[in-house]
């Protein structure tokens, strides 16, 4: 925000040089960027205005503060207020079709008005600014916008069809000629100032070219109004079109200060152009500013800062930022003026305390304390997921939480439905997902398309099923989603690591079991010390098609809150092995439908403690093979730990789990 200096003391009149105050600005946390010298010995300064004090846009806003620093004494212009007779009524009105983009939209009719140069006084304040002098009635206008912050547009009366004030929405296909000569469309979702014909001014953006203010106007209809912040900024992105107002604008504009600010500049006007000012306002809609009461603790302001700020300093603070303070038993209550829209809780007003009284009087001390707190398990078991996963390979994404409606159900677990926003902000993507897959498999997809042949990916984070029947509040599970085109026997491998590493005494098994948009027969649930936990699987033909994938990926899908538990379990360590182990290979025909799970569980239900592992070497079918069946070869290993094992003794390990895997599944030992 460019401040000029002269300007400023006009309201707050200081002793203080431009440096100093610039210093004093620093301070209260309101850095000057830069300093530049002006025409007629003034200097202007560039001050760093935060996006939450839009108060402070203009020169009124920026005195009050100085004011409060430096106790100089805060003198605002004197207004004429534009009374109550309804003269202006009878020569416009104001139609209001929008009022939730524009609460408050008022207008004052100046008949008589001559259009020429400004006064000297007003062309060195514009130019101070860095703007350029039009006309009296223009530079009126802009003075008022820098002086109150509140954007005002003047028209031309004797333009505007049947003289009136329409606040409506643009309709499709309509454009309007802006003041800078370009032609901009606007569209439904754009608010307009229109006329009884066609929109004469995008809100509070920029007027229209067609009614703007020339040589040969002689009746003005002012207009001063309060637009919805998300409205103009919606607009002014859409249009690419940026403006001194619409900045204001988008940030909040003071509900209280609409009528003050055109009656100033009616006043200018009056005295600078010769006009007239008929009483009264025409207005549509109404807004009641926000003046909420605010009470500040003494002693928590003496906790929070850390330093003993007097009662008394403390009022005159706040009395000095018009916050109309009131001490009750060492608590003061204040009220938040209009204009203050940031204050709103007890560490607000500590806050400016602190400014004011100066952030440089707040001691540093020599030591920093810092609470140790033990590590967060869950944090903990999260990242050490992550980091087995990268080890093995895998590339680690963070995708968006919101799909298109058609994925929010692909992969779903448990009932059907899905939670979605109607914000017009999200119309493509605005259902919340119910699996981490859709995404992984659409970050797939996009790595194919350039051209990176292997992307293994997981992702961990939550998914959203909707509420319960005894909860409003939607369930959000944490899981783990994997996409790999290593196979199904890689994806198991990779769930199996992460398990391994979490507790190498838990047991990771998959069963078969047919999902949806998985492979039938090529799909299973992942089961932890027996209890399902999750999903595995090959993306089915119909899925990969509705992706664009071109080679067979698998998925797979846990929840993660197991894997926490399985994190918190105590870790025991055993020494390593002391003796030589003793391997031996089975080579089977079993039925096809026999499932790995079950071989595994046979062979440990009847191997003795010595079985130290049972691993799978590789499943043939072919000619060689009976119809029906399958080969399987396996490797059985077996070792003691108290002493070196004999081949006689394994021999006499192996015939009871041969025995009861053709009991069990009718296994047929074969011939390797």
């Amino acid at each position: 925000m460019k401040i000029s200096y002269d300007w400023l003391k006009t309201y707050a009149p200081t002793d203080l040089p431009a440096d100093a105050l610039a210093e004093k600005l620093l301070l209260a946390g309101f850095p000057v960027e830069e300093m530049f010298a002006a025409a007629g010995g003034d200097t202007l300064m560039d001050v760093e205005v935060t996006s939450n004090r839009p108060d402070l846009l203009c020169h009124l806003g920026m005195a009050r503060e100085v004011s409060a620093l430096t106790g100089a004494t805060f003198t605002p212009p004197k207004v004429t207020p534009a009374g109550d007779a309804p003269d202006t009524a009878g020569r416009t009105s104001v139609t209001m079709e929008a009022p939730a983009a524009c609460p408050l939209y008022t207008a004052r009719i100046i008949e008589g008005v001559k259009v020429g140069p400004s006064p000297d006084w007003l062309v060195r304040r514009i130019e101070a600014i860095g703007l350029r002098p039009v006309n009296n009635v223009v530079d009126i206008t802009n003075f008022v916008l820098f002086e109150y912050s509140q954007p005002l547009h003047a028209f031309d009366m004797d333009k505007l069809a049947e003289g009136r004030i329409v606040v409506r929405m643009a309709r499709a296909g309509e454009t309007i000629t802006s003041i800078d000569g370009h032609e901009r469309k606007v569209d439904p979702s754009m608010l307009v100032i229109a006329d009884a014909r066609r929109p004469v001014a995008v809100a509070g953006v920029m007027g229209g070219r067609d009614t703007e203010v020339s040589s040969a106007t002689t009746t003005i209809l002012l207009e001063s109004a309060w637009f919805d912040p998300m409205s103009i900024r919606s607009t002014a992105r859409k249009l690419a079109l940026f403006s001194d107002s619409s900045y204001r604008f988008e940030r909040g504009v003071d509900p209280a200060g609409v009528r003050e600010a055109s009656n100033r500049a009616v006043d200018l006007i009056a005295q600078l152009c010769g006009g007239r000012p008929l009483p009264g306002f025409a207005a549509g809609g109404k807004l009641d500013p926000q003046t909420p009461e605010i009470a500040m603790r003494l002693d928590r302001l003496a906790m929070l800062l850390g330093i003993d700020v007097p009662a008394d300093r403390a009022m005159t603070i706040l009395a000095s930022l018009q916050l109309s303070p009131k001490l009750d038993d060492r608590v003061v209550r204040c009220t938040a003026p209009s204009f203050r829209q940031d204050l709103r809780r007890e560490v607000d007003l500590i806050e400016e305390v602190a400014r004011v009284q100066g952030y440089d009087a707040i001691p540093v001390g020599g030591r920093v304390e810092v609470d140790v707190r033990p590590p967060n398990p869950r944090r903990q078991a999260v990242r050490r997921v992550a980091a087995t996963l990268c080890s093995l390979g895998l590339h680690e994404t963070v995708s968006f939480t919101f799909v298109p409606g058609d994925l929010a159900e692909l992969f779903a677990r448990g009932p059907a439905g899905h939670l979605a926003v109607t914000h017009p902000s999200r119309k493509q993507e605005n259902a919340l997902r119910r699996s981490l897959l859709p995404s992984l498999l659409r970050a797939r997809r996009h790595n194919e398309t350039v051209q990176v042949r292997r992307a293994d990916l997981f992702e961990i984070a939550h998914v959203f099923n909707p509420p319960a029947p005894d909860s409003v509040l939607p369930d959000e599970p944490l899981r783990l989603g994997l996409c790999t085109d290593g196979g199904f026997r890689f994806a198991g491998g990779l769930i199996e690591e992460v398990v391994r590493g979490l507790d190498r005494n838990a047991a990771m098994t998959i069963e078969p079991a047919d999902r949806p948009g998985l492979e039938a027969g090529r799909a299973g649930a992942v089961l932890l010390n027996g209890v399902a936990i999750g999903l595995i699987g090959v993306v089915s033909a119909d899925v990969r098609g509705m992706f664009d994938l071109g080679v067979e990926v698998t998925v797979a899908e846990i929840d993660v809150q197991p894997l926490i538990e399985l994190a918190s379990h105590p870790r025991r360590f055993t020494a390593l092995a002391r003796f030589p182990a003793i391997e031996r290979d089975l080579s089977m025909l079993v039925d096809q439908a026999a499932a790995w799970a079950e071989v595994v569980r046979t062979i440990r239900d009847s191997a003795p403690c010595q079985l130290e592992a049972v691993d799978f070497v590789e499943e043939f079918r072919g000619k060689q093979v009976p119809a029906g069946k399958k080969s399987l070869t396996l490797t059985l290993r077996y070792r003691r730990a108290d002493g070196t094992l004999t081949h006689e003794e394994v021999d006499g390990y192996i015939a009871p789990t041969v025995a009861a895997l053709a009991d069990r599944l009718g296994a047929q030992l074969r011939d390797k």
